[in-house]
């Protein structure tokens, strides 16, 4: 019984780690997140972030975009 109680207690501990990593890294996160929608006229624009597991591996942001010579350019890259 003693040998079930420490491994249980371990299985505790660890989890008790976790969760406050977990938390410190939202805690990080969070203020990187866009805390403005961009105003567009004509748009209606809108996001969201939903955390899978606490944190989150997904980022967004909203860019702001010059057109020179009546040109835009956007460039977006993507990392599976």
């Amino acid at each position: 019984m003693g040998d079930t109680f420490n491994a249980r207690l371990l299985q505790l501990r660890d989890r008790i780690c976790i969760k406050r990593s977990l938390a410190v890294a939202k805690e990080v996160r969070r203020p990187l997140l866009p805390q403005r929608l961009p105003e567009i006229p004509g748009l209606e624009v809108a996001g969201g972030n939903l955390y899978c597991d606490g944190t989150g591996g997904d980022y967004h942001d909203f860019l702001g975009l010059a057109t020179v010579d009546g040109h835009t350019l956007v460039v977006v890259k993507v990392q599976p």
